[in-house]
Formats: structure tokens, sequence, C-alpha cells
């Protein structure tokens, strides 16, 4: 576990814990690139629209299966995933800004979850160590 103020010179290292677990565990670097970027957005997010003073935790986990990086936060209640994914095939003028980080996130990710627990925002991102047939992921 690692447990970090929400400010971007914090960033290497958050993200660099998540990756040197991932490869710990055997991920070819493809993944471990997919891993860091995914906890790079999120992280970053908090940065960015956070409060000050938020603290940001990262908990690694290793099921046997799968690798679970849950990423917390003291800051109000907010559910990245609950936004809808954008609309990729409007024209660009008529996108709304935001919202292609998280997109990114949950297409990097096998499984990406929300919930709030007590006063904190818990987002839990899933890997499986063995891609499914047909994901395109290796």
């Amino acid at each position: 576990m690692i447990e970090v103020p929400a400010e971007l010179s914090r960033l290497e290292e958050f993200t660099g814990a998540a990756r040197r677990f991932a490869a710990s565990a055997g991920l070819p670097e493809r993944r471990l690139n997919d891993i860091e970027l995914a906890v790079e957005e999120i992280f970053v997010n908090i940065c960015e629209h956070g409060p000050d003073g938020v603290v940001v935790r990262l908990e690694c986990l290793d099921d046997g299966d799968t690798l679970v990086f849950e990423i917390s936060d003291d800051a109000p209640a907010f559910d990245p995933l609950a936004r809808p994914d954008p609309d990729l095939d409007a024209p660009l003028e008529e996108r709304e800004i935001g919202g292609l980080g998280i997109f990114l996130v949950k297409k990097l990710m096998d499984d990406a979850r929300y919930e709030r627990r007590g006063s904190r925002n818990a987002l839990r991102l899933v890997v499986r160590k063995r891609p499914v047939a047909g994901s395109g992921r290796d």
C-alpha cells in the first residue's frame, strides 16, 4: 500500500508502485503500460479536481487469476465511471470536453468499479493475468 497527498509531484511514485506490483506478477510490458496509464489517469484526475488536502491510497492485491488496484481518496463523493462514454463518432466540434481519460481507463482495464465506503471514494481496477481469448489484450 502507498498513501500520498494528491499532488502531481507524487505521480511517478504512485504509478511506479502500481507498475512494480504488476511486474512482480509477471505481466507483459504492454499490460504494465496499460496499468500505469490507467492509474496515472485516475491519480491526475484526483489531483486536478479534488479539493486541497486530499490523500490518495493505492492498494494492490494478487488473487491468483487477477490483479486488483484499488485507488481510494478522502475527497467528496464522486463516481468517475458514472459519466456516459463519449460519442467518438460525433464530429469533434460537437463532442463534450473531457471524459476521454476515464473512457480509456475502462477500455484498458478488464473491469473497473466504483463505490463509496464511509468517507472514501474507492475505484477498483481489475486486470486478468491471462487474457481472455479474443480480447486483444496480452
